[in-house]
């Protein structure tokens, strides 16, 4: 893990324990703590930079099976690198349990986070907080 990476995870982790309870609605920008994500990432399909900075997205709680259902056979095809990435966030689970991911609800699509949801669901998390693209303020 990059020191980025787990910079922005500490972060995230901080800014929702923080504060989840005032808002259930943040910007992406909030949640990477200004932090943009590589041009290459997925999310770019889904929100300009404007869209980054400005819109408030939902938090909601989702079934890590549901989601996880959806890319279950890809997961036996994945590389040693990214097993890898999988045992190590397992290897961390109560660090990383307050985590969110990023996803569209509307597809049952995961944005971002696909290691953190295949950790949850090996490590039996059944419920985690993710920012809904699909449901703006």
């Amino acid at each position: 893990m990059t020191m980025r990476k787990k910079f922005i995870q500490t972060t995230i982790t901080g800014y929702l324990n923080e504060n989840y309870k005032l808002s259930s609605y943040i910007t992406l920008n909030e949640l990477y703590d200004g932090e943009y994500p590589d041009q290459n990432e997925l999310i770019w399909e889904y929100v300009t930079q404007n869209d980054f900075n400005d819109v408030k997205f939902k938090i909601i709680e989702i079934n890590v099976n549901e989601y996880f259902d959806k890319f279950k056979d890809e997961i036996k095809h994945i590389s040693s690198e990214q097993k890898r990435i999988i045992k190590n966030y397992q290897d961390n689970i109560n660090n990383i349990k307050d985590n969110i991911i990023v996803v569209n609800s509307y597809d049952h699509l995961i944005i971002d986070g696909y290691h953190r949801l295949a950790a949850f669901y090996f490590s039996g998390i059944e419920k985690i907080k993710a920012l809904d693209l699909s449901e703006e303020l």
